[in-house]
């Protein structure tokens, strides 16, 4: 259920991104079929992209990449604090910690996904307006 959720979400938030995009690109104001689908085919392509991307980092993320450079730099705001307590003594314990919290990413993988297969297919209207 929670997975459904985070699914409806952000395909609503890519859904508004993609419309505002196409309003600020006059997908309104065109007269043709043929600039309707373009507009319409670039702003699914960025929004389609982004999400992908953005889940293809969450993965990456979740696989431990960017652990060091988030614990040293945790270690190095620790100094300014002034009881300088840190929340894991090593890198060790931050790591196995890190490794106990895994962020999901699946549903924006498949929302991304969807949104350029939207893409394609107005891509694909587009080449036969021509």
């Amino acid at each position: 259920m929670r997975n459904g959720k985070r699914f409806w979400i952000s395909f609503l938030i890519c859904s508004v991104c993609s419309f505002l995009m196409a309003w600020s690109r006059g997908v309104f104001t065109q007269k043709a079929p043929m600039g309707v689908l373009h507009i319409l085919s670039d702003s699914f392509l960025v929004v389609g992209i982004l999400a992908v991307c953005i889940a293809v980092l969450l993965f990456v993320s979740n696989e431990g990449t960017f652990d060091i450079f988030v614990y040293g730099l945790q270690s190095f705001w620790s100094f300014f604090r002034r009881d300088m307590s840190r929340k894991y003594e090593t890198f060790f314990d931050y790591r196995t910690a890190r490794q106990e919290k895994k962020v999901p990413f699946l549903f924006l993988l498949v929302c991304g996904v969807f949104f350029l297969f939207l893409s394609v297919l107005m891509y694909v209207g587009y080449r036969k307006c021509l």
